[in-house]
């Protein structure tokens, strides 16, 4: 953000310093840090939950006052439009404007935009679909649903084992995004049982009865910087039992609702891993390259159904899960990686939504690369 090399030192008072935003050189807020609704140590605190945070991010919080429902008359983005953020002492973050996305419910779209024959960039990517996202408490899977929600979902539900992160969870992504209705269900994947009658509370509390899209981020990675005589069987089991099984069950309890309506779109996160093997990460990347040939197997069984079933697969991504790997099981990943860096929950949320969308109708049972160059096939 800048030229600049931000310290302590160079910023003795965060909380007081000037922000002004523009757009496309009107200026729509000239305000002061300590006009924020949260301080930026309760913000930082607060996003590190879910995000590691690392020496020149940046945390953009919501839009200049004005624009778009909330100004008079309303002012909405355009593309072509270049939004400054810009920070005294600290520099300015420009966005340039590639293409406008309107959520439901929101009105004085511009008569230019709303006549437009893209009606999906107005709505959304999934605008109107009920998804299901497992491992959706914190990190990837948090993420994803909450890019769901941006892109116009009517329902996200969110899957995961620990109810208390759960109702946290919850209730940060309604507030974000109080257009889409989210909901929590504790459910153990490796349960038929329990999967099955999930997915059919879902359905059931769903407005139209339908199950759009099934998103499966739910994983462990299990003891890792070992090699494989020194593997121990049963956390071997219980990598594949979350890893490969619990994905199983997702895909064989969703398909015969996706199956009914003639519809569906599902998305299982594999890893790099699967692709081509991590020293040390014997039961993480089995699982994974399972993972990646079961979704091959149901992209091609369903092929003419309606139903796309596609798996992506991510190098090291910066989340909580990454944070419990060794540091050295760490640099030996981003080592391999061309871009040199970590990829983002934001990167791989953005994927994701695509392959969950209409407009990825020609691709099933195909692996997705988000691995910075480490793999291009």
């Amino acid at each position: 953000m800048g030229p600049y090399l931000v310290t302590p030192s160079s910023l003795p008072d965060p909380h007081n310093l000037p922000i002004r935003c523009r757009v496309s050189g009107e200026t729509l807020q000239n305000s002061n840090t300590n006009q924020l609704i949260f301080r930026v140590d309760y913000l930082i605190s607060y996003l590190s939950q879910f995000v590691t945070l690392q020496p020149g991010d940046v945390i953009a919080t919501g839009t200049p006052p004005g624009v778009g429902c909330f100004r008079s008359p309303q002012r909405w983005l355009v593309p072509g439009d270049v939004v400054e953020c810009e920070i005294e002492g600290i520099g300015t973050l420009v966005n340039p404007v590639v293409e406008p996305i309107y959520k439901p419910g929101c009105s004085g779209i511009p008569r230019h935009l709303a006549s437009s024959s893209s009606s999906q960039s107005k709505r959304g990517k999934v605008h109107g679909k009920n998804c299901i996202v497992t491992g959706a408490n914190r990190g990837l899977g948090y993420g994803i649903a909450l890019r769901l929600g941006m892109e116009g979902a009517s329902l996200v539900a969110i899957v995961d084992i620990d109810a208390a992160e759960m109702d946290e969870a919850v209730q940060s992504l309604s507030k974000l995004v109080p257009t889409c209705q989210y909901v929590g269900k504790v459910c153990n994947v490796t349960n038929i049982n329990e999967v099955k009658q999930t997915w059919k509370e879902v359905v059931e509390m769903s407005h139209d009865g339908r199950l759009d899209i099934l998103v499966q981020a739910a994983g462990i990675v299990g003891k890792t910087n070992i090699k494989c005589e020194d593997v121990d069987v049963e956390d071997f089991e219980a990598v594949m039992k979350v890893n490969l099984q619990g994905i199983f069950h997702g895909c064989k309890t969703a398909l015969p609702y996706m199956s009914k309506q003639s519809y569906g779109r599902i998305v299982n996160i594999a890893s790099i891993a699967g692709k081509e093997g991590n020293a040390g990460m014997l039961a993480y990347s089995s699982s994974k390259a399972a993972v990646i040939g079961l979704t091959k197997t149901i992209g091609k069984e369903y092929a003419t159904s309606g139903i796309t079933c596609n798996a992506l697969a991510p190098a090291v991504v910066k989340t909580k899960m990454v944070e419990m790997v060794p540091e050295e099981q760490v640099k030996y990943m981003t080592d391999k990686i061309p871009m040199k860096r970590c990829g983002t929950v934001d990167e791989i949320a953005a994927m994701v939504v695509f392959m969950c969308s209409a407009e990825a109708s020609f691709t099933t049972g195909f692996c997705f690369d988000a691995s910075g160059g480490r793999a291009v096939y």
